[in-house]
């Protein structure tokens, strides 16, 4: 699935995913305490079809964005089933289990897809926490670091891979940042601030990776072509190249600013490779030297995962804690206003986009989309804000504290200022992702 099409299909089908079990979560918790349920609906408006088994209505309806478990005891409802199942009627603590079970319910869904993915296998391309390049100028460079610098730990936590460090940096923004590294076998500590990127509204050190010219990965056309796995690059039409970064200079040399339809029509290029000790030269069309065509991926190591059942249970928790904690510090991080609203959230559009480019990149990669998204809307649910999961056990918590419900009035009031709330932050998404479409 290709375009915008593609990106629909795949948001829609993540989305309505993610929602369903969202949902099924509270319909389990709902039925397990006798509260009765009128209606399971996956996606919102008409109803489209469905089924009625006993007092539930499990239905499909014609808005796939999302979905909705309509307990007994909500509004008009309240005479479609026995005062006893409705949920008022329960105690406090068996309401609070139902409204936690939808976010948990995500939590469980992250972890059985990570479960599946970490049992099953996959490759991932590896880059060592080694500092290839300081940008001039950068909060990296004024804290002295240098080209060579193994990185240990950031704030404590060790790192193992340079994703481990660009997460770690992101997390750490607006804070100084304590950098145990390596340097010529001596270990240093060194502080560095952050700097703000004015693009993505993260915080940045202005360090890059130390990757090499040696071909990671090579697709079928890059195999056509005569390039090999292990394959050395050493130059690039007239440019000598030594790692990534002088193949990157020198592709912007040799095809400059042109077109898909311009790089369609080019020469080929020569590429000066070194294999098994001796150099070679293959002529490779200009277009598969551009990102989105190109047919090797130079530096990193590329491994196959695969870890027991037992490993992969464990490290699929591990996983969904850390993606749950690393959401949570992203809030705080908002609230606090460390990180500018305008550039660190996204609405559907983004999300749609996502969806688009990780069904591209693969069912694996596809699949840690749909786990993360899951993660999200069980964090953003706990939230104490009305109208969400969150929001509704602050107020069950209230009521236990007085020992009696909110009046009517002050339920309404609420509930209309948790839904402005969400309708603005609605808003401000879809209004965060235009002006990126249009700058």
């Amino acid at each position: 699935m290709d375009g915008i099409f593609g990106s629909i299909i795949s948001f829609i089908i993540a989305l309505s995913v993610v929602v369903a079990i969202h949902e099924l979560g509270h319909l389990f918790a709902a039925k397990l305490f006798g509260i009765g349920v009128t209606r399971f609906s996956i996606g919102f408006g008409k109803r489209l079809f469905g089924i009625r088994i006993g007092e539930t209505d499990y239905c499909v309806s014609m808005i796939p964005l999302g979905g909705y478990v309509r307990l007994a005891g909500d509004e008009s409802l309240d005479k479609l089933v026995a005062e006893p199942k409705h949920l008022n009627s329960h105690p406090i603590w068996q309401r609070i289990i139902v409204y936690i079970a939808g976010p948990l319910a995500n939590l469980i869904l992250a972890m059985l897809i990570l479960f599946v993915i970490n049992v099953s296998g996959y490759d991932e391309l590896r880059f060592e926490p080694a500092i290839g390049a300081v940008e001039e100028d950068s909060a990296a460079a004024e804290a002295k670091l240098e080209a060579g610098d193994y990185l240990v730990s950031i704030n404590g936590t060790a790192v193992e891979t340079w994703n481990d460090v660009s997460r770690l940096i992101v997390l750490g923004s607006g804070a100084e940042l304590e950098l145990v590294l390596n340097r010529d076998g001596e270990e240093l500590t060194v502080f560095a601030m952050p700097k703000l990127n004015p693009e993505t509204g993260m915080g940045q050190l202005g360090i890059r990776p130390a990757v090499d010219s040696r071909l990671s990965t090579v697709t079928e056309v890059g195999e056509e072509l005569g390039l090999r796995t292990g394959d050395r690059v050493v130059g690039l039409g007239e440019w000598a190249v030594k790692d990534a970064y002088d193949f990157d200079a020198a592709l912007r040399e040799v095809i400059g600013e042109l077109d898909a339809e311009a790089l369609a029509e080019a020469e080929s290029i020569p590429l000066l490779l070194e294999r098994s000790g001796e150099q070679m030269e293959v002529a490779i069309p200009p277009l598969n030297l551009t990102v989105s065509e190109r047919a090797f991926t130079l530096g990193g190591e590329e491994i196959h995962v695969s870890l027991d059942p037992l490993t992969s249970i464990g490290m699929a928790a591990a996983q969904t804690v850390s993606q749950a904690g690393e959401i949570y510090q992203v809030l705080y991080l908002l609230i606090s206003q460390r990180m500018p609203a305008s550039k660190a959230i996204g609405g559907a559009i983004s999300i749609a986009a996502a969806s688009g480019k990780m069904a591209e990149a693969g069912l694996t990669i596809f699949l840690r989309f749909v786990a993360y998204l899951s993660v999200m809307l069980g964090v953003m649910n706990t939230l104490p804000i009305p109208i969400l999961d969150g929001g509704h056990i602050s107020l069950l918590i209230l009521e236990k504290i007085r020992r009696k419900p909110l009046s009517l009035r002050s339920r309404q009031v609420v509930q209309l200022a948790g839904l402005a709330i969400i309708i603005f932050i609605t808003f401000f998404g879809l209004y965060a992702d235009i002006s990126r479409l249009v700058s």
